[in-house]
């Protein structure tokens, strides 16, 4: 019984998500207060959209679970994060946004000690955590900078962002003028 509840659980955690869950997961994250939480929550949707981002460009669907099952090569965040990389998916600003953002989650996992984004370091991780277009113009912000109120909104914001980019990668979005571009990738 063990065994076969544990293989289940398992399973689950190696499929795709689909819709359902990624509004599921929306409505959760907003109700929530728990810093902790919320680092996990925010570092599984990255974990998630890179997951499905690599396996939608494997034509092999079987093969490509079984990259991101227990023992597989794509099993943790930064083999996942080497792959997308190495796929083309976002460039170096992008790549060091993932590597804070998964040192942070690390952070919060494995250490008690870390409680908040009050926490000094944390603070001072999420301040690192870069806006990918910068200032310059983005399809879904507009023009303007954005200012964070605090570290939680940053690391939130920027989560969400890297992850939806990494989904939606080329798909095409109409601009202001009617005219259908790509989404374009994350420096």
């Amino acid at each position: 019984m063990a065994i076969s509840a544990l293989k289940d659980l398992k399973r689950l955690v190696h499929k795709l998500e689909d819709g359902g869950a990624f509004l599921d997961f929306f409505k959760q994250l907003k109700r929530e207060r728990s810093d902790r939480a919320i680092i996990l929550m925010c570092s599984s949707f990255v974990d998630c959209s890179l997951k499905a981002s690599i396996a939608t460009k494997i034509p092999n669907k079987d093969m490509a679970l079984s990259l991101f099952e227990d023992g597989g090569p794509l099993q943790n965040l930064a083999a996942k994060i080497k792959m997308a990389e190495t796929m083309n998916l976002f460039g170096p600003a992008t790549r060091q946004n993932l590597d804070i953002i998964r040192t942070i989650r690390n952070a919060f996992a494995h250490s008690l000690s870390v409680k908040s984004f009050k926490t000094p370091e944390v603070a001072k991780a999420c301040k690192a955590l870069i806006l990918p277009f910068g200032d310059k113009r983005h399809p879904f912000f507009g023009n303007g900078k954005i200012k964070f109120k605090t570290p939680r909104q940053k690391f939130v914001s920027i989560t969400i962002l890297i992850s939806g980019h990494v989904m939606l990668g080329g798909m095409e979005f109409e601009d202001d003028d009617g005219v259908s571009k790509p989404i374009p990738k994350l420096p």
